[in-house]
């Protein structure tokens, strides 16, 4: 079962949770308000890139954030 991450439109809290494929484009309520108006965003991955094989981070605006999750970083 894939991790995905989520913000809820309502506090601005952004979390992950672990979802099935087949509910993960379904609302899940936000761990923090409890409201139902959450989206799912694009998480940050890591990746190798160039023949130095440089790391290079994509994605959300905190991919590069040194929080232990997604759900710490304070944007």
């Amino acid at each position: 079962m894939p991790i995905y991450e989520y913000e809820c439109e309502s506090c601005g809290e952004r979390f992950e949770t672990l979802v099935s494929r087949a509910r993960a484009k379904q609302s899940v309520p936000c761990q923090a308000c409890g409201g139902g108006d959450t989206r799912r965003v694009m998480s940050g991955f890591s990746g190798r890139a160039g023949s130095e094989g440089d790391t290079r981070t994509v994605g959300s605006p905190c991919a590069a954030c040194s929080a232990a999750s997604c759900a710490g970083c304070r944007r």
